[in-house]
């Protein structure tokens, strides 16, 4: 499902097909994570539809503030509702886990998406200018948080 990601939407994520494309396995098994970090699946009929990843710093002067990552819903279940009970869970584990304050970016072109993190509370505190290149096009991105106490 990552792979996949990146292949079709290069422009929705900093990392790239290319550079994980080449990964073993066990790279991607070591991105699911271990609690509070980690990867959650969103299902329809025991089928993964879509993931996300969260993000919370080893570091303890940084473990009050966490990513979300990697979000991504196939094209086919798109509109099927599964894309917010998934960030839920990310964002309850998040909670649990002390985390005060939730952070993501978001392609400024990506109207949708941006939305939909509007609706789950986000709220934008900047734009990171020139964010990623892709063949040969600057993108920036939307910084969106969301605090949680």
């Amino acid at each position: 499902m990552r792979l996949r990601a990146l292949r079709d939407h290069p422009d929705a994520f900093s990392s790239a097909y290319e550079d994980e494309g080449v990964e073993p396995l066990d790279f991607f098994a070591r991105r699911i994570g271990t609690a509070p970090s980690g990867t959650f699946g969103g299902f329809i009929d025991g089928i993964l539809a879509g993931i996300t990843s969260l993000n919370v710093p080893d570091k303890l002067k940084m473990r009050h503030r966490a990513e979300l990552a990697g979000i991504y819903v196939a094209p086919e279940h798109r509109r099927s509702g599964v894309a917010r009970p998934m960030v839920e869970a990310a964002i309850a584990a998040a909670r649990d886990a002390g985390v005060v304050s939730l952070r993501l970016t978001v392609n400024t072109r990506n109207v949708r998406a941006e939305q939909f993190y509007r609706s789950l509370g986000f709220r934008s505190y900047g734009v990171d200018r020139r964010m990623a290149l892709i063949d040969g096009i600057y993108h920036d991105a939307t910084m969106m948080g969301l605090e949680l106490d």
